[in-house]
């Protein structure tokens, strides 16, 4: 069975049938082992036009990612990736989804940290957690011990007394910006992190005085993703880097065309396009 003692409402599982409990152990087991499951059934979005439900179908920049990630664990049994994308991609939405898993369904005696580019950026991601935490049904959510709305969750037993004997999952789920003055991360050792829009950060060097130095578990799942920002800056020799293997983190690239109607319009019924050689020419670079 699946974790047991750390699902939160043990008294409402006592009172259900023994049909019940093998369904929720079964929905547990099958969201622990398959992401895609959990995402798809388990972690409710913000829609633009449907309000909230969950995350399916994939945009094919979701399914880009969901492959390359699940594709990294199998192969280092860990995640350290780079993620290079155009703007309204999904990938916000599916990384905190990812996070979520990670933070409430996978590991125990963990600490994560989401790191925003300001803070408006720190409460937003983390308010996308907040709200998918909420959304997800009661014997799935682990027992909450603390938790400060935009910065952070605790996840243990809240009674002190009965901590010892049904100890919760005892991970901290932290929300920071990465242009807080005294510093991201220092004295910490995270085994899940989130850096969101990298390209974006006024103090880039938090990256290399504070934060990859906390990254150090051997099963971890790290993340940094931006949209770019020029050239010849922090994240683009990053980038570049990862791309020529000198550094341990492995580049994810998601082009503006992955996701439909976000940049493409169909063409007319009846017209017929042709490529001007501006056009040409991107097409011909991109299947280089």
């Amino acid at each position: 069975k699946y974790r047991a003692g750390d699902i939160g409402d043990d008294e409402a599982r006592a009172s259900l049938s023994s049909a019940d409990n093998e369904w929720i152990d079964g929905e547990m087991y099958h969201s622990l082992i398959d992401t895609r499951y959990f995402l798809s059934n388990y972690y409710a979005i913000r829609t633009e036009d449907k309000g909230f439900q969950s995350l399916y179908p994939f945009f094919d920049s979701q399914e880009i990612l969901h492959d390359e990630l699940r594709r990294l664990e199998k192969a280092n049994g860990n995640v350290r990736a780079i993620i290079d994308k155009a703007r309204r991609m999904g990938y916000t939405v599916y990384m905190i989804g990812e996070f979520l898993h990670k933070t409430v369904i996978r590991y125990k005696h963990t600490d994560a940290m989401i790191v925003s580019q300001d803070e408006k950026g720190a409460k937003y991601n983390m308010g996308m957690y907040e709200s998918a935490f909420d959304f997800l049904p009661w014997w799935m959510k682990p027992r909450v011990n603390l938790h400060q709305t935009g910065a952070l969750y605790n996840f243990d037993e809240p009674d002190e007394n009965l901590r010892a004997s049904r100890p919760g999952l005892k991970n901290w789920v932290y929300a920071d910006n990465a242009n807080r003055p005294s510093g991201v991360g220092r004295g910490q050792g995270f085994r899940c992190g989130l850096l969101d829009e990298v390209a974006f950060w006024k103090n880039a060097s938090q990256l290399s005085k504070s934060l990859m130095r906390t990254f150090v578990a051997s099963d971890g799942f790290y993340v940094m993703g931006s949209t770019g920002n020029g050239r010849n800056n922090a994240w683009h020799n990053l980038w570049r880097k990862a791309e020529a293997g000198s550094i341990n983190w492995n580049p994810i690239f998601i082009p503006f065309y992955r996701r439909a109607k976000s940049y493409s319009l169909p063409i007319p019924k009846g017209e017929v396009f042709t490529l001007n050689p501006e056009e040409t020419e991107m097409v011909e670079q991109i299947k280089k």
